[in-house]
């Protein structure tokens, strides 16, 4: 999945060419590889974390020590071949919360009707479109190629096979092999 568009996000700050790679693992959870590369230097980068279906459309994402074991990224809306919507908020303190909201699509450039599909999600859902920045998505290295950071064949097969098996892809079930088997 690519990254079109998404709320400010520290962790990306200075990244073009933002994709992510999900594997089954087997066991109930489905590991998790982003990928960006850094503007200034064109150095790809990665975090490699395990996500686990806790209800219809809520995932506990993790990365690096972390652990979830709550929904941490809601899914709102996808049609599953061309774009879906993630929301995430976080409380920090008892008077602030962080709010992250992303578009991802299985284009590096989407149409102009799956973005909008994508963007009525956040109307109906009434959150503001005012904070989302439009990701860069050209001069990208290849996804198949081997880059800085160490892609290798699983991911090259896990990147394949989620774009072979699009159309199966179920975030709404909560069975996991349903829900990740072509992850």
């Amino acid at each position: 999945w690519y990254e079109y568009s998404k709320y400010p996000f520290i962790w990306e700050a200075g990244q073009k060419c933002q994709y992510a790679i999900y594997k089954n693992n087997g066991n109930g959870t489905v590991a998790v590889k982003n990928v960006g590369t850094y503007v200034v230097i064109n150095k790809s980068h990665s975090v490699q974390g395990t996500a686990k279906v806790i209800a219809p459309g809520q995932l506990a994402v993790a990365f690096r020590n972390q652990t979830a074991d709550e929904p941490n990224y809601l899914v709102l809306g996808t049609d599953y071949d061309n774009w879906v919507v993630v929301y995430s908020c976080k409380n920090v303190s008892s008077f602030a919360h962080t709010k992250i909201i992303w578009i991802l699509t299985r284009q590096r450039q989407p149409t102009d009707e799956a973005i909008q599909q994508a963007k009525q999600i956040l109307k109906d859902n009434l959150l503001s479109e005012d904070f989302m920045m439009t990701s860069t998505q050209t001069d990208c290295p290849d996804v198949n190629a081997h880059d800085n950071a160490g892609s290798d064949t699983a991911d090259q097969d896990a990147a394949a096979s989620t774009v072979s098996h699009q159309s199966n892809f179920d975030l709404s079930s909560t069975t996991t092999p349903s829900v990740f088997e072509i992850a």
